[in-house]
């Protein structure tokens, strides 16, 4: 199974189809695509994002943490108030094909599998909580994970990529069991000290994995920017913080 694994475009058009482009590019047989949350917020462009997402005809679409928010008035789990005042902004802001889509994403995590039964766990978090966690270390050394051959995570703006060995009575295995976690960064706000809009391809048959950084016009996307929304968003996109 070949997939492009998107997150956190947040509102930012302009990355998002630099992403498409690049991938077109590339010319892959058969990739799928699979978003992990977390569409909406931040960027100025909550509505078009969503619209140009609906037309990558994608394979599987998460709830994120700021679409939790818009649907359950979760707004005090933000820890800023400029957080806060953002998502209400956002949320103020979207059209009823939005809404539609957004209801439509499954709440929680799921489950895909290739054509060799390998198991691929989508999730926008963590287990533990699917919409608001993060997948560090000592979550990912958690027996939980072990049925899972890849767990594709994002909500951090941070791209990973760490093989986790589990005891396993197996001895063909060596009495280990390998799950590779994956986070492919964030395609509209990066925070890796990249501005580029970043998102991964994953070959489940081989384990090939690409991490992509793909440029794209910031000051296009900021110009976009109104001022109901607290500057540091905008900001924030030429450095990647």
């Amino acid at each position: 199974m070949r997939l492009a694994v998107f997150a956190d475009c947040h509102g930012n058009l302009g990355a998002l189809t630099a992403c498409a482009g690049h991938l077109a590019s590339l010319g892959l047989d058969q990739v799928r695509i699979v978003n992990l949350g977390d569409y909406v917020d931040y960027g100025p462009r909550p509505n078009e994002t969503i619209a140009f997402l609906r037309g990558m005809a994608p394979l599987a679409v998460l709830r994120g943490n700021h679409e939790q928010a818009m649907l359950f008035d979760e707004d005090a789990r933000f820890a800023s108030a400029r957080g806060v005042a953002s998502v209400r902004h956002t949320r103020a802001q979207l059209d009823g094909p939005s809404w539609e889509f957004i209801n439509a994403f499954p709440e929680g995590s799921l489950t895909l599998e290739d054509a060799r039964g390998r198991r691929i766990l989508l999730v926008h978090g963590d287990l533990g909580d699917c919409h608001w966690g993060r997948m560090d270390e000592a979550e990912m050394l958690q027996d939980k994970y072990r049925s899972y051959d890849f767990v594709l995570s994002g909500h951090t703006h941070v791209p990973h990529f760490r093989e986790v060995f589990y005891p396993d009575p197996d001895p063909a295995r060596r009495f280990r069991k390998k799950t590779l976690f994956l986070n492919p960064g964030s395609v509209g706000q990066p925070r890796n000290h990249c501005p580029h809009a970043q998102y991964l391809t994953l070959d489940t048959a081989d384990e090939t994995v690409s991490f992509h950084k793909v440029p794209y016009d910031i000051a296009a996307e900021q110009a976009h920017f109104g001022p109901e929304v607290d500057p540091f968003y905008r900001e924030r996109l030429r450095a990647g913080l």
